[in-house]
């Protein structure tokens, strides 16, 4: 890695842009979504954070759900 990671202070936007994404996600990948989570640095209040949503999906079959991947 040859350039350093920034981070950011806390967005409060940071839970909004989380619910947009996961109300886009959770049509496309229908009803065997079990969860759909913002994890990572963004989803901590007040931590700085580099400026990525990461979202972790658990679903009840991976192989259903590859189509929407």
């Amino acid at each position: 890695m040859t350039e350093p990671i920034e981070l950011h202070p806390y967005d409060p936007d940071w839970p909004d842009a989380f619910e947009r994404e996961r109300r886009l996600l959770a049509p496309l990948l229908g009803a065997g979504t079990r969860l759909i989570e913002q994890m990572g640095s963004t989803s901590v209040p007040g931590l700085r954070a580099k400026p990525n949503i990461d979202i972790i999906v658990l679903v009840d079959d991976l192989d259903a759900a590859k189509a929407a991947i």
